[in-house]
Order: C-alpha cells, then sequence, then structure tokens
C-alpha cells in the first residue's frame, strides 16, 4: 500500500491509503506503528467531515482509485 495523502488533525494522523495495482483505496489512521483501516470515528476526537475536509478524496478518485463505498450494491 502507497499513502496518496495524509494530514493531521486533532492530534491524530490520518491517511488515504492505495493499492496501485488494484486501484483500490482506504481512509486509515495511523495506530503508532502501521496505517489501519479498521477504526471508528466514535472513539476519536475528529469527525469524517474534518477528516474530509483534510484529505484529498475527491484526488484519489480522479487519480482512478475506488473506496469500498464507491463499489458497495454495484455488480
Amino acid at each position: 500500500m502507497k499513502v496518496f495523502d495524509e494530514g493531521g488533525i486533532n492530534g491524530e494522523k490520518f491517511a488515504i491509503i492505495v493499492n496501485e495495482t488494484t486501484k483500490e483505496a482506504f481512509e486509515a489512521i495511523w495506530n503508532g506503528q502501521d496505517w489501519e483501516t479498521d477504526f471508528s470515528y466514535f472513539t476519536l476526537k475528529t469527525t469524517a467531515g474534518e477528516v474530509a475536509e483534510l484529505l484529498d478524496f475527491a484526488g484519489a478518485r480522479k487519480a482512478g482509485y475506488r473506496f469500498p463505498e464507491d463499489v458497495l450494491g454495484k455488480s
């Protein structure tokens, strides 16, 4: 996985990580050792909206990457 974009807010570090082969993209949080994609905003000091403003989700999509929510319900 490669970091497409990253930034920090309220003492937490977030990123968009991507798989260049499959063109998959994931939102991640730094856990002190690695990027973790399985997390809940409920337990954080930061909201999903704040992270959406911080990271370049549109740029990742424009570059051809797709997030899990982009493919839900599509066959």
